[in-house]
């Protein structure tokens, strides 16, 4: 829809057009008429027209919208529900009387003379009742009748204040070439009322003329003439319906007035990490008794360094032994994230630069990756019946289950029962472990092996996937240990010898055949890929992890994060590694290099995404492959998106008064039931320091609106009411309306003129007179949409990164 509109107060057509003053009895308009036979012969010949005493419905069709839709729950009870009607004229089409014209005061200018007021009353009004106080029945002719009290009703003598006719774009030309235009001309019924928040509505399109109730068969009180109104703001009422919806209000609170309650705070000193210790990590690792890291969450504060300090360079060193193993040799160890995408690599060292190193000597990434092995594990089942249908639509042969397969799940189960077996030991193993192998179909089995060893959950094929830093990262909390649970290790006997359990898994090693040594038919490998958003699985198993000190947030908080791409990648990395593992176990002709979970973040448009993972320079750091690495991202808690989800967020430039620069975000998500996530392709350096000169960057939050809205603001908290520059200041604490069930038209505003705001039409508004006619009232009552403008340096300062 046009932002272009014009009301007009009311429409005719043909011999209604001509109707003037009112009839002298019954309720049809009576228009003179004069036949002429020849030159001398003529006769009077009055012509009556159909009024709303000959009318017992409306054709469905006539209504082309009801706002809010029949059945709606969440319609904001500042705003005033109406209906639009297809033809323009239907509104006064069987009214019997003719406009009406007068004039009224401007009390605040009265020496500008009197305001022209002109009129026509409709035969038709648009009423709302509380569901509560309302019933609806049929009679046995069929006439649906809503009863209920005439106080829950507008003034019907004010009915002509609340229709008008609406002109969608400019006009051009003669005015009523576009009426006559249904394209551009619609007839509107609103109803002027104070709606409660949480509450069910009935609205029905009644008569406004007592006619109205005999056409329906519907007794007239006694002493009620045809044209008086069809009901009274007191005792019982029972009217004809003839178009009726149900709805429900929402909460309390205007776009504007929760707008108006977001406060933009910092992050909280929580949300900087969450201390873990890594003092008691197991097989073999080991670091300083009480050392911890700071491990962060998805989101982390602007403030603060550009980079994460270095790992611990001895605990890093001893995790690479621990994670590592000869090549062609099957050890249980933990996971070696990533290795599938670096040659099948079986072992890490320390000091290597680039991401397999990071990602494998740092606890805080192996922690983030084993977030990613966890969520895999939960949903296993699903993804696993996933990948096998993207196998078949692909049309590849599900191949891969031949004699090596065989004795590898042998392998794997009686491993599980020996291992499982063995005496438990203080010492641990000498020899560090890991997950795969350089015999790919070997590897799902030793990964079971391992995930079961470390796990305190019972053995299963369910917990295939779960590895050691996947148990750590589910149940480690602030001030845990990586000793309890994260790297639990084989047991070995005093003086580093091999329990029996090993001894038999050892044995059992060297009579079933290898991968290697054991034929296998030729087979198509295929990498199945899912475009789920990483971020949801974080939420479902790990919520705590995408802002960590989240809850620490106040209510109707605006608060400026950025994304942590390592921990990001670490996690997508550790949900493929899981899912590999399990698919391999279950003999799925797997692709080990392919990428099956590319990207971390809901887009809302393009999002960023991970290129393959097997194409990533072995000497590229953690955290710089996926798309918007550490771009901005608005963290909002309240009400507001809740209620209004459709709102537009983006970022604008502008130097002094000149252009907007306008940035739409590229990640939209919600977190629970009242934070919302709005990322955007910049970074923090780039909103401190635009490229243009003096440019200035604000965060912007508009109310989305599809079509037209009528209302008055919510009352301010404090009892007070705003000062009424426009139309758009006027509120339900002012004077003229508060305490009312209904917007009346007579009263202290009556006359009174002010500027509409930027509502109905482009360029300088007009200025509407309240009760001049319905199209000034609907002008003045028109809400424009709310747009909040938050400067960023309100966030940022110029020392932050």
């Amino acid at each position: 829809m046009s932002n272009a509109r014009t009301f007009w107060s009311w429409h005719r057509t043909g011999l209604a057009s001509a109707v003037a003053g009112q009839p002298a009895s019954g309720s049809r308009a009576r228009l003179p008429a004069r036949i002429s036979l020849d030159a001398t012969h003529s006769a009077d010949v009055p012509v009556d027209l159909l009024g709303p005493g000959d009318v017992t419905g409306i054709d469905p069709v006539e209504v082309v919208r009801s706002e809010p839709a029949d059945g709606s729950t969440q319609f904001p009870p500042s705003e005033f529900p109406y209906v639009e009607l297809r033809h323009a004229d239907l509104p006064w089409r069987f009214t019997p009387v003719g406009p009406v014209t007068g004039s009224i005061p401007d009390p605040e200018h009265p020496a500008d003379g009197p305001v022209i007021q002109s009129r026509l009353q409709p035969w038709i009004a648009l009423v709302v009742v509380p569901a509560a106080d309302a019933a609806l029945t049929r009679t046995a002719d069929g006439v649906t009748v809503l009863q209920c009290s005439g106080t829950q009703l507008p003034d019907p003598r004010e009915a002509w204040a609340w229709a008008h006719v609406q002109l969608t774009g400019a006009v051009v030309g003669d005015p009523l070439a576009a009426l006559a235009d249904p394209e551009q001309a619609f007839a509107r019924l609103v109803c002027p009322i104070r709606l409660r928040a949480d509450t069910s509505y009935v609205t029905a399109i009644v008569p406004t003329y007592a006619a109205g109730l005999a056409a329906a068969g519907i007794p007239v009180p006694g002493g009620v003439a045809p044209l008086d109104p069809a009901w009274r703001q007191a005792g019982d009422v029972a009217l004809p319906v003839y178009h009726s919806t149900v709805f429900t209000t929402g909460q309390a609170g205007s776009f504007e007035s929760l707008a108006r309650r977001l406060r933009p705070r910092p992050a909280p000193t929580s949300a900087n990490g969450v201390e873990l210790r890594v003092d008691a990590a197991g097989w073999g690792a080991s670091a300083p008794a009480g050392r911890t890291v700071t491990v962060q969450g998805a989101l982390r504060p602007v403030g603060g360094p550009a980079s994460d300090p270095p790992a611990d360079a001895g605990f890093a060193a001893s995790l690479a032994a621990a994670v590592s193993s000869p090549a062609g040799v099957v050890q249980l160890r933990p996971p070696l994230y990533g290795q599938d995408h670096v040659r099948g690599a079986t072992s890490v060292a320390a000091g290597d630069k680039g991401w397999f190193s990071q990602l494998n000597t740092d606890a805080r990434r192996r922690f983030a990756a084993g977030l990613g092995s966890w969520a895999v594990a939960v949903d296993q089942e699903s993804l696993c019946d996933r990948a096998w249908q993207q196998l078949a639509d692909a049309g590849v042969p599900a191949t891969g289950t031949g004699a090596a397969d065989m004795a590898a799940a042998v392998l794997g189960a009686l491993t599980d029962r020996h291992a499982t077996a063995a005496t438990p030991s203080a010492t641990p193993s000498a020899t560090p472990s890991a997950t795969p192998s350089a015999t790919p179909s070997a590897a799902p089995a030793a990964a079971r092996a391992a995930a079961q060893v470390a796990s305190p959950e019972p053995h299963g094929r369910a917990r295939a996937a779960v590895s050691a830093d996947s148990v750590m990262a589910r149940m480690l909390r602030p001030g845990g240990s990586l000793a309890r649970i994260g790297f639990g290790s084989l047991p070995s006997s005093p003086g580093g010898a091999t329990p029996a359990g090993a001894e038999a898994a050892g044995a059992l090693r060297a009579r079933v055949p290898s991968a290697a040594s054991a034929p296998q038919a030729p087979s198509t490998h295929f990498c199945p890929t899912f475009d789920d958003d990483g971020l949801q699985y974080l939420q479902s198993t790990s919520p705590e992890w995408i802002l960590p000190g989240l809850d620490d947030l106040p209510e109707d908080s605006v608060v400026l994060m950025r994304t942590n791409p390592a921990f990001l990648e670490s996690f997508l990395v550790g949900m493929g590694h899981a899912m590999a593992r399990e698919l391999q176990w279950r003999r799925y002709p797997l692709d080990v290099e392919g990428t099956m979970f590319a990207r971390f973040w809901p887009a809302a448009g393009p999002g960023p995404g991970l290129p393959p993972m097997a194409t990533w320079d072995p000497a590229s750091d953690l955290g710089s492959h996926i798309g918007g690495a550490g771009n901005v991202v608005l963290v909002i808690r309240g009400g507001l998106l809740r209620r209004f989800p459709t709102a537009t967020i983006y970022l604008s430039g502008r130097v002094g008064a000149g252009p907007e620069t306008v940035v739409v975000p590229t990640i939209a998500a919600y977190v629970g039931a009242d934070t919302t996530l709005v990322g955007f392709p910049m970074t923090v350096d780039q909103l401190l320091r635009p490229a243009t000169a003096g440019q200035v960057w604000s965060v912007v939050l508009q109310e989305s609106v599809q079509h037209v809205r009528f209302g008055l603001d919510d009352a301010p908290a404090d009892g007070s009411t705003a000062a009424m520059r426009t139309w758009q200041d006027l509120d339900w604490a002012h004077p003229h309306v508060a305490g009312s069930t209904h917007v009346r038209v007579a009263g202290p505003l009556a006359g009174v003129g002010r500027p509409t705001g930027p509502t109905t039409v482009v360029g300088t508004p007009p200025v509407a007179h309240w009760g001049a006619d319905s199209g000034a009232l609907a002008a003045a009552l028109t809400r424009a949409p709310v747009r909040v403008r938050i400067p960023a340096s309100l966030w940022l300062t110029a020392t932050a990164p």
